[in-house]
């Protein structure tokens, strides 16, 4: 997309960690030197009281780059959700732009840690021309002894390199789309190891500390105490109690300050060198201030005016006189909106700030908005034009008048002579909020809440009663809450010293950055996170996430499948009852193993008890994670890990990396993902999947699988012992497998002489048994199933299937489609079992229909087995093997010795020529034997059992069956005959006369041997075991 005709280029400096040297320009004794910063505040117009949102740096480059406040995003920290995590890219202020047709480019410090892989992939598709990397540059460290000089010439410093890179795209800038350029400089962020020249600059005797100024830390709030800022040991530790080395420190800071500053100044020039002064909009903020000892405190993370104030200088060539001083206060969410006025870049979406170029045209313009909004967490700081006010969660107030020329403020908030400002200060920060879409509920008060999703700021005892949405709630231990059941996801952050017990039907609960305390979850299935100090954290019932973040903390998951992160420190992790994690993920590497019942050292950081504990998650590093006698899962991450289950059923995930996974003993899924992978199985029947790469997958004992499902189409043959290439990303190694699973795609899969079992996918596959008596599923797709050697059992499932048993008594199974079964040498079965109703006939040799959803083309095939429904099966002129099954069948033998079994069900079966066994099963069967010598098994239920021609022996079985006789029937032998149960059923035809039962048995039976013989002519059966003829009365029926 082109950007707008008039669109002008951009130019955002950001600046870490610098106080605002306009307010504190001659706050320490000798004058802060920035002349590049005065060179813009002489081109533009200055905002004397510009804020930031929170004195950090995460949160204040987020609400930046978004343009909403960190209530609506989430980040109130750096050390938690991260910019990335709440916005995609391309709706950033710089995606925006990008998106609209500026050429944007950018280097040095704009997302905090943006040097990492994850943030770069994160930011590349949005940048035309960046850099990451490159010169020197330390964030850490002590402080003291890094004073005086860099250890590296200026111009190898990251900050140096920074400057000329910007500099030299502006000397080349492009002309043919306007540019956004972000320039982040990393100074004055500690260390301040800057060049000698820079503390050269600031004459250390005349530095003045900011002794008595502001309010001691003893005085300070409380909550700000045990919360934000425990102990003033900070102040101690950097100065060590010296005042000579509290004024080095100031002189350390300042230098950086004006270290900072020449960078600044290289992109001025360049910015005059390239008249781009006339069509570019530049503005420069620090992402926060600064402390240097004042109220004994050093750093940010405050409420206060030396933490929250920041210089914000912005320059246009079409709006403002230039050399303006403003005293509006604004803030950091005021950038993007304003860009967007002078520059004409989109707007963020559901934005929070206002557009500033309104009064940078006309300074008489008044705005609706009274002041601005500092926060940390819920803990609030309202700065006006002559004020700032702040407000803890305890309920505790400062207030610090700012129209005097004061520079360190001292709190007034129990000065009588200020009550008016306090109360008006008191309703304006209740607006102001209420303008974020966040409501402060003041202590002692009770509110009820909505039905849709809110964030409220419950101070002190307050109470808030909730009807449901998604919310959020900023609390001290003594508020509290009471939400409904199903009444949203919610989540509470509390500053707590003791243990806080989260309120029934509140889904997540937050401790408050060094806040000691503790939670205990209730029913849900929370989410529970400690603090910077150590915690004890309580999931109680539910499936439970807990994080203990830094410090010693304890973490105890209660009942329910928990995940536990115990983060720096030492920690205990308790699972007890479920299948519970205990999780590493967003730290450096560990090695762990769930066998060790001590403390154990996971990593240079952290060292963890582990009680109760089934599964490890390990890090992005390269992780050692082993299991127990349990069935463990160990997931390792991005690089080496070498995973080993141990005993019984584990699952290993070796992630990215080239990974060595051991299953151990018991049945293990061993899972490699992309990189160069080891798999061994172990003991047990092991599936393993070696993902991208070349792997070497080794079953060991027992029956083993290679996986390949997910992944690209396979030709992978078990015959092959070298590394052979699977498909175009992968390269395998198989060793001790029996077993293959294919892919969706187009497989090619080949067994050995061993028994193997290979599953295609949904593709068109072509899979060979060879030897021994395999298993082959094609699954769906028109597959080609080859059984070889062996009683194999092919299973083709959906689609247009070929399935060739080979040599072998083999089971072939088409399943849905048209399909060609060969049964080829041996005694081999169409199997239909499973499936709908059908109707096969071994005497078609071409197509037939055999169901609503099938088709086949039987060739080779002796047997039949049918499926769980009403079936027709009928055999051929050979000896055939005929199942029906459940429902009820009509079985068919036809020529040969067969055998048919009819299973449950109330079925016909039919002999046949030749000497046929008939089983009728389960149900009311009618067995009929047709010719040849057979034998016909009734099996439970009630039977009607007819020899027909041959020498027939029948056995009814269970319950009441009938015999019948008729015609020619041979020579038959009844063998389970019982009196008053059974009927003996006998066609009149085989006598002259109407006769009675009992005349039939006086004239045609006698007894011979204890057994009762009937004779009709050469037709003769036997009663075994039956004596007393006419005890058959009631047993006979004439018809």
């Amino acid at each position: 997309m082109p950007a707008p005709r008039d669109a002008k280029n951009i130019l955002l400096i950001t600046i870490d960690d610098m106080l605002d040297v306009v307010r504190y320009r001659d706050a320490f004794g000798v004058p802060i030197l920035t002349p590049a910063i005065d060179e813009l505040m002489r081109r533009g117009v200055t905002f004397e009281n510009a804020s930031t949102t929170v004195a950090l740096c995460v949160p204040s480059r987020t609400a930046v780059l978004t343009g909403q406040s960190p209530f609506e995003t989430g980040v109130h920290v750096n050390w938690g959700p991260q910019t990335r995590d709440v916005i995609p890219a391309e709706q950033t202020l710089i995606g925006q732009a990008h998106e609209a047709g500026w050429h944007t480019a950018a280097r040095g410090k704009l997302f905090h840690g943006q040097n990492g892989a994850a943030y770069q992939d994160y930011l590349n598709p949005i940048l035309d021309l960046a850099e990451y990397t490159g010169g020197y540059v330390c964030m850490a460290g002590p402080l003291v002894e890094t004073l005086g000089d860099s250890p590296v010439p200026e111009s190898q410093t990251f900050d140096y390199l920074t400057g000329e890179w910007a500099a030299s795209l502006l000397r080349d800038a492009p002309s043919e789309r306007p540019f956004f350029l972000s320039a982040g400089i990393m100074k004055p962020h500690q260390i301040w190891d800057v060049p000698k020249k820079y503390y050269d600059m600031y004459d250390r005797d005349a530095i003045t500390p900011p002794i008595d100024v502001g309010d001691p830390y003893a005085d300070l709030p409380e909550y700000f105490q045990f919360v934000m800022r425990p102990g003033s040991d900070r102040h101690d530790t950097f100065t060590q109690g010296d005042l000579e080395i509290w004024r080095d420190l100031i002189q350390g800071y300042l230098a950086a300050v004006s270290f900072a500053d020449a960078q600044i100044g290289k992109i001025l020039k360049a910015m005059s060198n390239g008249g781009h002064w006339q069509n570019t909009t530049v503005i420069l903020w620090s992402d926060h201030g600064y402390h240097l000892g004042d109220r004994e405190l050093w750093g940010k993370m405050t409420l206060f005016e030396e933490a929250a104030a920041m210089p914000f200088v912005v320059v246009d060539p079409d709006v403002g006189l230039p050399g303006t001083r403003v005293s509006t206060p604004v803030s950091t969410l005021d950038i993007w909106p304003t860009l967007t006025g002078l520059a004409g870049i989109p707007a963020p979406n559901d934005g929070d700030g206002i557009d500033l170029s309104l009064q940078l045209a006309d300074l008489g313009v008044e705005f609706e908005r009274h002041g601005v909004i500092t926060s940390f967490y819920g803990n609030l700081s309202l700065r006006t034009e002559d004020a700032r006010y702040n407000l803890y969660l305890s309920g505790e107030e400062e207030l610090f008048p700012l129209d005097d020329g004061q520079v360190f403020g001292r709190d007034v908030s129990e000065d009588l002579e200020y009550r008016e400002l306090l109360g008006a200060m008191r309703a304006t920060l209740k607006f102001e909020a209420q303008a974020l879409d966040v409501r402060i509920v003041s202590k002692g008060n009770s509110v009820d809440g909505s039905a849709g999703d809110e964030t409220f700021v419950v101070v002190g005892d307050a109470m808030v009663r909730d009807h449901g949405g998604d919310d959020i709630y900023y609390m001290s231990s003594e508020g509290s809450v009471i939400e409904q059941p199903d009444g949203g996801l919610d989540k509470i952050f509390v500053g707590t010293k003791g243990e806080f017990t989260v309120p029934d039907h509140v889904e997540r609960a937050e401790i408050e950055w060094y806040a000691r305390g503790g939670l205990i979850g209730n029913a849900e299935a929370n989410e529970l996170i400690g603090s910077r100090s150590g915690n004890v954290l309580y999931g109680m019932t539910g499936d439970d996430v807990l994080i203990g973040k830094y410090g010693n903390d304890t973490l105890i998951g209660g009942d329910g499948n928990d995940i536990l992160n115990g983060g720096r420190g030492t920690n205990r992790v308790v699972g007890e009852d479920g299948v519970d994690m205990a999780d590493y993920s967003g730290g450096p590497s560990v090695s762990v193993s769930l066998r060790n019942r001590e403390f154990q050292q996971v990593n240079e950081d952290q060292v963890d008890l582990l009680v109760g504990i089934e599964n490890i998650r390990g890090t992005d590093g390269a992780d050692t994670l082993e299991g127990n006698r349990l069935p463990n899962l160990l997931v390792g991450g991005d690089r080496q890990d070498q995973l080993s289950g141990l005993g019984s059923n584990d699952e290993l995930r070796g992630q990215n990396g080239a990974d060595f996974l051991t299953g151990g003993i018991g049945a293990d899924r061993v899972f490699g993902g992309q990189g160069n992978d080891t798999l061994v199985g172990g003991e047990g029947d092991d599936t393993l999947h070696g993902g991208r790469g070349i792997n070497r997958i080794f079953g060991e004992d027992g029956l083993d699988t290679a996986d390949y499902s997910g992944g690209q189409e396979v030709i992978v043959s078990l015959r092959i012992h070298e590394l052979q290439r699977v498909n175009g990303i992968r390269v395998d190694f198989l060793d001790s497998i029996e077993n293959i699973r294919g892919t969706d795609g187009s497989d090619s899969l080949e067994g050995n002489r061993d028994s193997n079992l290979l599953v295609g996918g949904a593709g068109p596959d072509q899979l060979s048994g060879l030897g021994a008596n395999d298993e082959l599923r094609g699954q769906d797709g028109s597959d080609t199933l080859l059984g070889g050697n062996g009683a194999d059992r092919l299973f083709g499932g959906g689609g247009r299937d070929v399935l060739k048993g080979g040599d072998g008594n083999d089971t072939l199974h088409g399943g849905f489609g048209t399909n060609r079964l060969f049964g080829e040498t041996g005694l081999d079965m169409a199997d239909y079992s499973g499936g709908q109703t059908i109707t096969v006939s071994l005497r078609n040799h071409d197509f037939q229909t055999v169901s609503e959803h099938q088709v086949d083309l039987l060739d080779g095939i002796e047997n039949l087995r049918g499926s769980d429904v009403g079936d027709t099966l009928e055999g051929n002129r050979s000896s055939n093997l005929i199942e029906g099954g459940p429902g009820r069948d009509r079985l068919s033998g036809l020529g040969s010795d067969d055998e048919l079994r009819g299973q449950d069900g109330a079925d016909v079966i039919l002999g046949g020529n030749g000497w046929d066994k008939i089983f009728g099963g389960g149900g009311n069967d009618r067995l009929r034997g047709e010719r040849g010598n057979d034998r016909l098994v009734g099996g439970e239920g009630d039977d009607i059992l007819n020899g027909h021609a041959g020498n027939d022996r029948l056995i009814g079985g269970e319950h009441a069956d009938t015999f019948v006789f008729a015609g020619d029937f041979g020579q038959d032998v009844v063998l389970d005959f019982e009196l008053g149960l059974d009927i003996i059923r006998l066609d009149d035809a085989m006598w002259s006369n109407d006769l009675t039962s009992a005349q039939v048995i006086r004239r045609f039976s006698e007894v011979a041997d204890g057994d009762t013989v009937f004779t009709f002519g050469e037709n003769v059966f036997t009663l075994e075991g039956i004596d007393t003829p006419l005890g058959l009365v009631d047993n006979l029926e004439i018809v």
